[in-house]
């Protein structure tokens, strides 16, 4: 048997609020839409500039004359490098171009009875001085000539310096004990007790390298730094009226 359904019934406070609630829905506003962020451009870090790196001997502002060497010295007194005179002439010569800033004039210097055929290279004030390497030969004519050979030097150092200056360009030169060029070779003879004869030949001795054999003239056979007016050969003259520094000579040699 068949049962009949009950209708269902709501009330109308229920429909109502079913009503209000669909038109609540219907006048509601729609959600505002989110906004892109820009993602933020991209920050590009330079890499700092690399500072060139000074050359040391371009901070030399004095060259010290000593018996075997030059020693380079920057404003603070510290050693920045050591020049042996028994350095290849060109490394030499390179190293003091940086130093003084300058080229130095050449000068060929040909041979001559007791001297070598000599290469000088001339700042203002200061002379690097190559004795070549040679010995003198008969032509075959009766004459006498300079003729290169691969024994050791003349002297018993590559090369020698000299200074007529106590400054080239800005770099100061002197010596250990301080004497310049310049100073005057009586008043140091007098104080070192020595003979001075003032007819240009006067040599001073200021400082000496180690002894290298047995003395043949009572002076130390040494390389050693002079304070003289006696115009070294390759030097040039000196200065009038004062002195210049030359190194290494030894006065001990027989042929000093």
């Amino acid at each position: 048997m068949k049962l009949a359904q009950k209708p269902v019934r709501r009330s109308a406070s229920v429909l109502a609020a079913l009503a209000a609630g669909t038109l609540l829905a219907a006048c509601a506003p729609a959600a505002a839409p989110v906004a892109e962020t820009e993602s933020p451009a991209p920050v590009v870090t330079e890499s700092p500039t690399q500072t060139p790196e000074q050359d040391p001997l371009e901070t030399v502002v004095e060259i010290v004359i000593r018996p075997e060497r030059l020693d380079l010295r920057d404003d603070a007194g510290a050693k920045v490098a050591e020049l042996s005179y028994d350095l290849d002439t060109d490394e030499l010569v390179a190293a003091l171009t940086t130093v003084f800033g300058a080229e130095p004039e050449l000068e060929v210097l040909e041979a001559r009875t007791h001297f070598s055929e000599m290469h000088a290279y001339h700042w203002d004030g200061f002379t690097v001085t190559d004795d070549l390497v040679g010995k003198w030969d008969d032509d075959g004519s009766g004459n006498s000539v300079w003729v290169e050979t691969d024994g050791p030097d003349v002297i018993g150092m590559n090369v020698f310096v000299t200074a007529d200056a106590t400054v080239v360009g800005a770099v100061v030169l002197t010596t250990e004990p301080g004497y310049r060029a310049g100073d005057d070779v009586a008043a140091l003879s007098a104080e070192l007790g020595e003979d001075y004869r003032g007819n240009g030949n006067d040599r001073i001795i200021v400082e000496s390298g180690p002894e290298l054999g047995e003395s043949q003239t009572g002076a130390p056979n040494a390389n050693s730094v002079l304070l003289s007016d006696w115009p070294e050969a390759g030097g040039g003259a000196a200065v009038a009226g004062g002195s210049r520094i030359t190194a290494p000579m030894n006065l001990g040699e027989g042929g000093a």
